[in-house]
């Protein structure tokens, strides 16, 4: 019996823990419609939010390119997160036919210095345009319109 016991608690502890440890994915879309890259990462923590329902911590970059071409250099680019970010230096490469983006931007972070993104590296990504509820290019330019920049919070 105690054994028994041992074995539920010790089961049902592994699975608490391994739902609280929480889990990290990250997905780059590209809106060909939109010219725009969506990189976001999820996270799994089982959080009590607001009213007591389970949160999950959300991510998202969303970065618009002004220009042709596979590479885009920073003064090609805009990006937003919960603001319009200033890019402080880099560039982005979208290989269409292998479907990799290739991102080494620099943002500028709170105290004014520069902050790596947290999407820099080459990934894969998947073509989607943006469904009905979700941000696409005018809704991003539209919804930031002020001149004054957001700092990057990675």
């Amino acid at each position: 019996m105690h054994l028994k016991t041992f074995l539920s608690l010790a089961f049902a502890s592994v699975c608490s823990a391994a739902l609280l440890s929480g889990c990290v994915g990250s997905k780059y879309v590209y809106s060909p419609q939109n010219r725009m890259l969506m990189a976001s990462s999820h996270n799994d923590f089982l959080w009590l939010g607001p009213c007591g329902s389970p949160w999950n911590y959300d991510d998202q970059v969303d970065i618009l390119f002004n220009g042709t071409g596979p590479r885009f250099d920073a003064s090609q680019l805009e990006a937003y997160q919960n603001g319009k970010l200033k890019i402080d230096s880099g560039y982005v490469i979208l290989d269409r036919t292998k479907k990799r983006v290739t991102i080494q931007l620099t943002f500028e972070g709170s105290e004014h210095e520069p902050v790596p993104c947290k999407y820099n590296g080459t990934h894969k990504f998947t073509l989607r345009d943006p469904g009905e509820g979700e941000e696409t290019r005018p809704s991003l330019e539209n919804l930031f319109k002020t001149n004054e920049p957001d700092f990057y919070q990675p």
